[in-house]
């Protein structure tokens, strides 16, 4: 009697260590899924970061840009303004300083939409990586 009692406690022994054993590799387990989700969450806020920062920068590139496209385009002529002169064919033959400051105040403003647009682009591309 004393026996099966003896064989009973330590099959009950064998199983409680067995599921110790368990809970301790789970233990193990979850601990390094925490330490790799912490290490991973620290990743994503510094790229968080440096993607807030770059954002900023590139804002105020275009908030500059379009600044200055204001500001040519406030007095920029139109094209029927320029080419009506008709005069302007070679040289400055015939044009006069304000038909060459009009060419160049509309040239200006085109360099300027050019430098625009390709900004945006890359605004777009960047915000969609």
């Amino acid at each position: 009697m004393v026996g099966d009692y003896k064989k009973r406690l330590e099959a009950m022994y064998r199983g409680v260590v067995k599921d110790l054993d368990e809970m301790r590799s789970q233990k193990v387990i979850a601990e390094n899924k925490l330490s790799e989700s912490i290490k991973r969450e620290a990743e994503q806020t510094d790229m968080i970061s440096k993607l807030e920062t770059r954002n900023s920068a590139l804002r105020n590139t275009l908030d500059r840009t379009m600044a200055k496209m204001n500001e040519l385009s406030d007095g920029a002529p139109s094209i029927e303004k320029v080419e009506k002169g008709g005069a302007i064919t070679e040289g400055t033959g015939g044009a006069t300083a304000e038909d060459i400051q009009e060419i160049d105040r509309v040239y200006s403003f085109y360099i300027f939409e050019f430098q625009i647009k390709n900004l945006l682009i890359r605004i777009i591309t960047s915000s969609l990586f």
